[in-house]
């Protein structure tokens, strides 16, 4: 994969997620899509049309799993631990049972939960495709520097 794609993408437009916009070379937050038939798409940020070349998602590297971030639309924009988050959310289920105790009483219980735990990577903005690794997208920590 040397560009991104519209897959890559998707699973992050339910939540605000800002993008560097290398045009203009400031952050930009992701108002919309455009589609030229069967072209790739192109963004709206602000005001302004990119083509998905102009612009990278800015998300979090998986190793900030183990540290503290702030995600504005989550927890009242404060900083919380996204694993130990994960942890008290998800390991356990409103009867007290430990997960895994629950995955022997439930066929679709760990579909489900890796479903929420992949759902709230997209929502914390953590890069679940490797797109930093391949310079597609930008570090959030380079920029908060």
């Amino acid at each position: 994969m040397d560009k991104i794609e519209l897959e890559h993408l998707a699973p992050y437009l339910p939540y605000d997620i800002y993008f560097w916009d290398e045009y203009s070379n400031r952050k930009s937050l992701l108002n919309g899509l455009v589609n030229y038939g069967e072209q790739i798409i192109s963004l709206k940020v602000c005001e302004h049309r990119r083509n998905m070349i102009e612009i990278k998602p800015i998300l979090h590297p998986l190793s900030d799993l183990t540290k503290p971030i702030k995600v504005e639309e989550y927890n009242d924009g404060k900083e919380f631990v996204p694993i130990e988050e994960l942890s008290d959310n998800m390991l356990f289920i409103d009867n007290g049972l430990h997960i895994e105790d629950y995955f022997l009483t439930s066929e679709n219980a760990g579909i489900f939960d890796s479903y929420r735990i992949i759902q709230a990577l997209f929502q914390w903005h953590f890069d679940v495709f490797g797109l930093i690794e391949k310079k597609l997208a930008i570090d959030i920590n380079i920029l908060n520097k």
